[in-house]
């Protein structure tokens, strides 16, 4: 529900939406142990409706039917200190609004290797090829005013989108020195992002989403770990990096953030003492950088076998909390600031009892977790 009014010009907006969705999601799995490994097959379907109510200045009913299958093969080979995936899929993408659709196929591989060199030290690789698509918010053909200079109009012609990722795990421990390594590489093929542009005829500014040209992703971090008391006390010290180029159809925009956040564990017995402090990790998406938290944390604890107690404390030494973004946009860049000086020495008191009494049964482990 939004609403604005300006006297001064006789300006007033009002806009409310609400909505309905109904989901299905079937999904079956077969899995068949061999001498040398595994192999499973498996398909997924997704069919989903859903219903927008537009109230106000604008008033109109969308409904967007959506429909996702999935089908795999997928076998996984043991050999020696190797673990591989190989994994072969395919994916249709189905939506259709009003007179309008969009279908999609993508082709989905997949391979994971994982390789223990010993028992201090492990190397992991995964690659797929995945897709997703537009959602009803943006496939809509709704026009809305965002103030006095801006509208926001929906685009029935968005496609579905597929990207490529590319993922590396590495780690080591030596003595009192650990480290572990993440990285991941991420490339969207004609992704969804905004743009804008001045409709001459009505004298404002348009902010629509399309399909754009590419837009790539790196992100890495290096945790270094340090025990100089053994496991009485752990130092870690983790780097890392976002690299963001987005490449529109008009604009080509590129993003760095770097940050450096760092713990402490400390461990007496039955007592468990931790601080972390995380600085920002920053996002990118079309023309927005998306600014993320800064936030310490202090935490005593007190486990014993049958209960557990632990006081943590949310910025102990700050009441300063802010958020925001920062567009980029060559014709109506604008900042935004979510700020607080409230949210500061907020505590948690977390308890946990262990009650076990009577004869105990094995469950069995969920293999599916569906949700919409």
């Amino acid at each position: 529900l939004y609403q604005e009014q300006n006297i001064e010009n006789d300006l007033s907006i009002y806009s409310s939406i609400s909505g309905d969705k109904y989901s299905l999601i079937a999904e079956g799995i077969y899995e068949k142990s061999l001498k040398s490994g595994k192999l499973s097959a498996g398909i997924k379907h997704s069919q989903s409706y859903t219903k927008n109510r537009y109230e106000g200045d604008v008033a109109t009913d969308i409904g967007l039917n959506y429909a996702e299958t999935y089908a795999y093969a997928e076998y996984q080979l043991r050999r020696n200190k190797f673990n591989y995936t190989f994994g072969l899929g395919v994916m249709r993408t189905y939506n259709s609004q009003g007179g309008n659709s969009n279908e999609k196929y993508i082709f989905r591989p997949t391979l994971r290797v994982s390789y223990n060199i010993n028992d201090n030290a492990y190397i992991r690789y995964n690659g797929h090829i995945s897709g997703n698509s537009p959602s009803l918010s943006d496939l809509n053909n709704v026009q809305q005013d965002i103030d006095a200079l801006q509208i926001r109009r929906g685009n029935p012609d968005l496609k579905t989108v597929w990207y490529l990722s590319n993922t590396i795990n590495a780690g080591f421990t030596i003595g009192i020195f650990g480290a572990a390594f993440y990285a991941r590489y991420r490339y969207d093929h004609k992704p969804v992002m905004e743009q804008i542009t001045y409709g001459n005829g009505i004298g404002k500014f348009v902010r629509t989403n399309v399909n754009h040209r590419s837009f790539h992703r790196i992100n890495a971090e290096l945790a270094l770990n340090f025990k100089p008391l053994k496991d009485y006390l752990t130092l870690t010290v983790a780097p890392g990096l976002n690299r963001y180029i987005s490449i529109g159809n008009d604009y080509t925009h590129t993003y760095n953030n770097w940050r450096v956040k760092a713990s402490m564990t400390a461990n007496y017995k039955s007592w468990v003492f931790n601080t972390e402090w995380f600085p920002r990790w920053n996002w990118y998406w079309g023309e927005t950088i998306n600014l993320g938290e800064e936030m310490h944390i202090i935490a005593l604890g007190y486990n014993v076998q049958k209960w557990s107690l632990s006081l943590v404390m949310f910025n102990p030494f700050t009441k300063n909390y802010t958020q925001g973004s920062r567009n980029q946009s060559k014709l109506v860049p604008n900042v935004s600031d979510v700020y607080t000086n409230n949210l500061g020495q907020v505590l948690m008191i977390n308890f946990t009892l262990n009650l076990n009494f009577g004869r105990q049964y094995k469950a069995g482990n969920k293999r599916l977790n569906n949700n919409d």
